[in-house]
């Protein structure tokens, strides 16, 4: 599930479709996605949308090389943006 907020307050919740690997490399572990809405915003720009795609994830997933001992069981943020199209 995905929780979108817009400056106007309406907010919207979904839920994944599918999820695939950019084409332009497929060893990305951030996927595209397509996501249903599944909550209703009321009014405001959320209102009326049916689906949201993801495109072009950057980041949000840790590199390969795991942790040190010290930082076992730390909380690791991994920058993370991504466009996403919003379709009524």
């Amino acid at each position: 599930m995905s929780a979108f907020e817009y400056k106007d307050g309406s907010r919207i919740i979904s839920s994944h479709i599918h999820a695939w690997a950019d084409p332009e490399n497929p060893q990305k572990d951030n996927k595209y996605a397509l996501m249903k809405a599944v909550s209703d915003p009321g009014t405001g720009v959320f209102n009326g949308v049916k689906y949201i795609q993801r495109l072009k994830p950057e980041g949000g997933m840790p590199d390969s090389s795991g942790c040190t001992p010290s930082e076992a069981g730390k909380l690791l943020k991994v920058p993370f943006s991504a466009e996403y199209v919003f379709w009524k």
